[in-house]
């Protein structure tokens, strides 16, 4: 008499399967947490630089002899971004002479303008800075 067909799976068939399907799992879901950490940098990033920019444009609308007044008080501005996350801006202006050397403001002819935009990365759990500049005559 023929041996009837096998039926079914054997207990190590299931086992293999579930063990592959379970690495396959954890690497799909380690691929989504990762690409959520991008997306959310990029949220974070995106907002922190628009924010420095319009620090910028506010700056460099004051023209130079504006800008040597000491008027305008430089100082750091926190905000929180959409997310919850902490956005510093730090503007600072470097006057610069005829020759490019540094100088101070009433004797200078142009001046560097500076914000330095700093933030928590939401991938590398660090803060991460970004500077803006432009210079102005």
């Amino acid at each position: 008499m023929p041996p009837l067909p096998r039926r079914g799976t054997s207990l190590v068939e299931v086992m293999i399967a579930m063990v592959f399907s379970s690495i396959i799992c954890a690497g799909l879901y380690e691929v989504g947490w990762k690409s959520r950490q991008y997306a959310d940098y990029a949220r974070v990033a995106t907002e922190a630089r628009s924010r420095a920019k319009e620090q910028l444009e506010e700056i460099v609308s004051y023209n130079l002899s504006d800008l040597c007044q000491a008027s305008y008080q430089w100082k750091s501005d926190t905000n929180l971004s959409a997310m919850g996350y902490s956005i510093v801006r730090t503007p600072r202006v470097v006057w610069h002479a005829g020759d490019t050397s540094e100088t101070n403001a009433s004797s200078s002819l142009y001046a560097e303008v500076h914000v330095d935009v700093a933030f928590r990365s939401p991938l590398w759990k660090k803060m991460v800075t970004n500077t803006f500049s432009m210079i102005i005559q």
